[in-house]
């Protein structure tokens, strides 16, 4: 999920204290292939998420999700 997220040019933010989990977090030394980025970008995004569905974060139209969505959009050069 890391390598996605940093794909996207977004920045994950993990939260562990665990020296290993940092560690595995930080190995991120691949490459999404463009055709498996497309399709994870195409996955259908959950609607319930149960018992935290209250939180602010999850709920549609959030501050969260119209960011989230906006960095999803491919990036224009406006310069060139």
């Amino acid at each position: 999920m890391h390598r996605y997220t940093l794909q996207l040019g977004l920045l994950p933010l993990p939260k562990t204290a665990n020296l290993a989990h940092i560690q595995n977090n930080a190995d991120v030394d691949f490459t999404i292939s463009n055709a498996n980025m497309t399709i994870l970008s195409g996955l259908e995004r959950i609607k319930d998420y149960g018992n935290a569905s209250g939180y602010p974060v999850y709920q549609q139209d959030s501050p969260v999700q119209v960011l989230a969505q906006l960095l999803a959009q491919p990036c224009v050069d406006t310069y060139h």
